[in-house]
Order: C-alpha cells, then structure tokens, then sequence
C-alpha cells in the first residue's frame, strides 16, 4: 500500500499531418493523456480555413437542427486533411439540406392543399344535395367575385355591412360557410372583414362545377390522394435522415470541432504536427502501442516538463481505496512532493465511522446498502468497510438493534461509560501522532528535513512527552528536553535577531501546543456519539415493548431503526470527515497540486 503519489510524465510525438485527428482520438481512447492547451504561442497556420469550415457547418446544424439527426461519433474515424474532410462534410450537409427544403416546402403546399380540401369536404356536406350557388363558381365572370368563406363556429356572424353580397350560409359540423358573390371592388373589403374574424378563403377547384354530382367521390379521393403523397414524404424524409453519407459528414464536424478545441502545433516541413502533453502511462510504449493499433506512424519519447509547469497527479483506482478518495478532494489534490493518504484512510474512516456507530444489526444493514446500491451509485461503496466495522465495534459493545441479543465481547458503553469517552483517545492520539510522522515524512521529499527536525520533530517529542506524564511524571524532563530542543532549533535557523525568532517560535510552540491538546480531546467524540448511539437504541426498544400488537410493535421498530440509521449515519459521517480534515489533514497535507485531465474521446463530448 503506498502512499506516494502515482506522478506523470511529459510526452512528446510527431505525426503525419494527413494522421492528425485519427492520432488524436487514438491517444484520447487510452484515458491515459492530457494535452497542453497553451504551450503554442499559435494555433496551426492553416487552421483559419478549417475553423470557417466547422462554424459554417454549425451554424446549418443549429439553424436546421429539426431537420437533422443528432451527430455520434461513436465509430467514426476521420483521416486525411482535416481542411479537405471539413469541406467535404460541409458540402454533404449543404446538399442535403438543399434537398429536404425543397421537399419540406412541397410538403407544406400539399399540406394546405389538403386542408383546403377538406373544408372544401365539410362545405359540400353541409350543403348536401340542395342546388347551391358553389355549383357556378367555375364559370368565371369579370362582372362577379366569387368568393367561399370557412369562419369557426365561434366567431362572429357575418357583417352586417356585407350581407348584401352573401348568397348563401351553410353549417358544417365545426365551421359556417359564406358563399359569397360580389362586385370585383367589394372583393378586398370582404376578405378584410372576414379575415378580422379569423375566417379563411376556401379555394375552390375549377373541375368542381363540372363534375358537381360526382362531388362526393371526387373530393374525398383527392383527400386519400394528398394524404397518401404527405405519409409518403414523411417517409422518404426519415428515410433520408438516415442517410449514410449525412451521418458521416455530421460525425466528422463533430470530431474536426473536438480536434480543433485541441491546440497542436505544425512542424517547419509542414507535413507533420507535433503534439505534446502529460500521460500517466508508465512508459513511451504504452502510447506507441496506441498509435501503431490505429495504424498511425509515430515515435513517442518522454522528456523533462516544461519549466515552472508542476506535472498534474494520476488519480489512482484502486477499488478499496478509490471509495475514500472523496476525503482528499475535499481538500484538493496532493502535489508531487505530497504523500496521498487515500490508503491510510480506508483503515481510519472504517474504524472512526464504527467506534461513533456501534451496533451489530445497524452495521450489517449498511454493508447490505452498499451492496446493492454501489453497482449504480459508486460513490456508496464506503459504506461496505464502515457497515463491516460498525457491526465489529457492535459485537465488541455487545449492541444489536439497542437489545443484548450477544454479550459484548470486550465492555458495554452504557455499563461503563467513562471508559467509553476516554478509550477512544488511544485512538484519536495515534492518528495526530501519524499525521506528525507523515509531515516528517513530507519534508524529506520536499528537502526541508533538517527544518523539520529542529522544529516540529521537537513538538512531537514535546506531545508524546506531555501524554506520557499523564501516566508516569518523570517524563515531564523529557517534555524540558524538548523545549530545550525546539528552542535551540530556533536559534540555530534564525536569519536575524535572534529574540526575535524566539518570541515568534514561543509563539507558534503555544499555538501548536494549544492546537494539539484541543485536537486530542476533539476524540472524546467517539466516544460520546457511541454513548448516544446505544442509549437511543435502548430507548426505542423500550417504547417498542409495552405494545401489545406484535405487527404493531415490529413496525415501530422497524421504522425507528430505519430513522435512527439514517440520521445518525450522516451525523456519524459528518463528524467522521471532520476529524479526518482538521485533526489529521491539517498535520501534513497541502493539497497544492492538480489531478490530471485525461482528453476525452469525441463520443464523450458530443453527445
């Protein structure tokens, strides 16, 4: 189990130019590497033309994007000229758009056609077989205008100034129907007025007249027709979204636009580009592999990082660790010279979590939640190792569900509740005395070692010294010792004056002091919320007993019990996390670097 941190390395590459976003989604597909964003002064020379290409070809998906498939680039693979394949696809796009705009607005002329036909339809059956004046509309007349008018059921009657020109009125099942003939002037007036009460103007065909008694089969086949004609180009139209050749220009926009937002950088032929980044791969193979699979013809090497640019940390994945790495990330990512405390906290989260929640029943029910739930949620993997020792410190407490079902194999916190507040300071003691060994530990990767042991390595001396006089009072000369020794230490390292970096060491000495006997007792906790625990496990077992209802009585218990794992869980691992932060984080950890950014593949962005 090691505790340094897994550090990466500075790659670099050459590939063929016609190669370069293949390349790209090679290296992205092993989750291994982060490009440099801003190590080029400039983007590619040529990348103008590229990037008028990809924008132009948004800008078509955004405007017309009811008309288009949505873009995958699950299986695409885009090699040649990034310039070239931006065109091409561009082009592709234009032409099928052209295409489905000319049938989109042949749909919507048959559309109104066929909606004119039926209002045409309801016209003529609530007309019904009586002679009517629509009978003559297809005999044309310079003298007359003649006009059929569809106004809702709900709009206003026909106006009073026009009725001298309205023949007939006929109802339809969910319009009224005006026929009306007028003087050609009068024609405009009663559009106006008919259009203010949202009526429409019924187009009817010349061939009506002619063939009037046939009008009930002629008008319904034209509808079938028109009908017909709309389901089939809807048809064709989804056929046509499936177009392969779309889906392959769709597909490369998508992958050209991940690979621009990607700066690389032309070498001086003009054949090849260079891309450089951080990987956590163990070795230049690991890449190469990559590359050569893909059949792209590139040489890896590792070299020495750019200056002043600390390289970013491997996250590790480790699947009994991983779990307790949301407490590192609570305060940032350890740097390079950090250690990383994730395997020490799959020991010390479990054993805080159980002592504050002690009951074998409510422990076990936890394990079973990770269990199930972790497959889906992840992250609830950690309840596993906590559940488990929840339940251990349960057996050892005798606790299960508040009863004496198993007696406690080591004491009972309700029968002995001083030692259950102090015992569990031997605890919170070794976990402030790792936290000082690890800062020791810290500065010797970080060169300041000989720092460290003049100053805190006498505090360390100084608490071990003061906690052992508890129990033996002749350690109080060691405690003098190691005053003796911090303040030598301070005089040693002084740059100035020394009094005064002995009144500003005396200073930090009582603050240190200060700060560790109040993180000592902040392990009281434990005890106390182990306490508290079993006190409200009892106590709900004992309003659970006089009720006389066995149903009754289980349903209370199961319900108490389901409460108190809930809200005491998070209280449990709120004060969990804070002891971890502030009594043993704050010993050694800095959390002054950054996690590496893997570049995702164009399947993961676009979507």
């Amino acid at each position: 189990m090691s505790l340094t941190q897994k550090a990466t390395h500075w790659f670099v590459t050459s590939v063929p130019r016609e190669q370069i976003v293949y390349a790209l989604e090679a290296l992205a597909a092993t989750g291994q590497v982060e490009l440099e964003q801003d190590i080029v002064s400039a983007p590619l020379p040529d990348s103008r033309e590229l990037r008028e290409s990809i924008e132009a070809g948004e800008q078509l998906i955004a405007r017309y994007a009811d008309l288009l498939p949505a873009p995958d680039t699950g299986n695409r693979v885009v090699s040649g000229r990034p310039e070239k394949v931006a065109q091409e696809a561009l082009a592709t796009v234009r032409h099928w758009l052209a295409r489905q705009l000319r049938r989109r607005r042949a749909a919507v002329a048959t559309g109104k056609r066929l909606h004119n036909l039926e209002l045409l339809r309801e016209a003529l059956d609530g007309i019904g077989d009586t002679s009517s004046a629509l009978a003559d509309f297809s005999q044309h007349s310079s003298f007359l205008s003649k006009r059929l008018y569809a106004c809702p059921n709900d709009a206003e009657d026909a106006p009073a100034e026009g009725n001298a020109g309205i023949v007939e009125t006929h109802q339809g099942t969910a319009h009224r129907f005006h026929i009306v003939l007028c003087l050609p002037e009068k024609g405009e007036a009663f559009d106006y007025l008919f259009r203010m009460r949202q009526c429409k103007v019924v187009d009817v065909p010349d061939w009506l007249g002619r063939h009037w008694p046939e009008r009930h089969e002629r008008v319904p086949a034209g509808i079938r027709r028109l009908t017909g004609r709309l389901v089939d180009d809807e048809a064709a139209f989804q056929a046509d979204r499936a177009n392969p050749a779309l889906l392959d220009a769709l597909r490369d926009l998508a992958v050209l636009r991940w690979y621009l937002d990607h700066t690389v950088m032309l070498t001086q032929d003009g054949q090849r580009c260079h891309v450089a980044g951080w990987t956590s791969a163990a070795s230049p193979a690991v890449l190469d592999d990559a590359l050569h699979r893909a059949d792209v013809d590139a040489v890896t090497l590792f070299r020495p990082g750019p200056p002043n640019r600390p390289p970013p940390m491997a996250a590790s994945h480790n699947l009994l660790t991983s779990p307790f790495r949301v407490f590192v990330d609570m305060m940032g990512t350890p740097g390079s010279m950090d250690l990383d405390p994730t395997p020490l906290l799959s020991v010390i989260v479990p054993v805080l979590f159980g002592l504050m929640f002690p009951d074998l029943g409510h422990g076990l029910v936890l394990a079973a939640l990770s269990l199930v739930l972790a497959p889906r949620h992840p992250q609830l993997r950690f309840l596993l190792p906590c559940g488990l020792a929840a339940a251990g410190f349960g057996a050892l407490f005798g606790e299960t569900f508040g009863t004496r079902a198993l007696p406690p194999l080591w004491f009972s916190p309700l029968e002995h509740p001083l030692f259950a507040l102090l015992a569990p300071l031997a605890i919170g003691v070794l976990i402030i005395l790792l936290g000082l060994v690890l800062s020791g530990v810290e500065a010797h990767l970080r060169g300041t070692l000989r720092q460290w042991w003049w100053r805190d390595a006498a505090v360390l001396v100084l608490y071990l010294s003061m906690l052992a006089a508890l129990f033996q009072p002749l350690a109080i000369a060691c405690a003098g010792l190691a005053l003796l020794w911090y303040l030598a230490g301070s005089v040693a390292n002084c740059t100035g004056y020394s009094w005064r970096c002995l009144g500003g060491d005396i200073g930090r000495l009582l603050h240190s002091a200060l700060e560790l006997g109040l993180n000592t007792l902040s392990f009281i906790r434990l005890g106390a919320f182990a306490l508290a625990h079993a006190a409200l496990s009892h106590t709900l077992v004992d309003i659970a007993s006089p009720i006389d209802s066995h149903v009754l009585q289980l349903a209370v218990l199961v319900a108490g019990h389901a409460l108190i794992i809930l809200i005491e869980g998070l209280v449990v691992f709120v004060q969990t996390t804070r002891l971890v932060l502030f009594e043993f984080f704050i010993r050694f950890l800095r959390a002054d670097g950054r996690l590496l950014r893997p570049l995702q593949a164009p399947a993961q962005r676009v979507r």
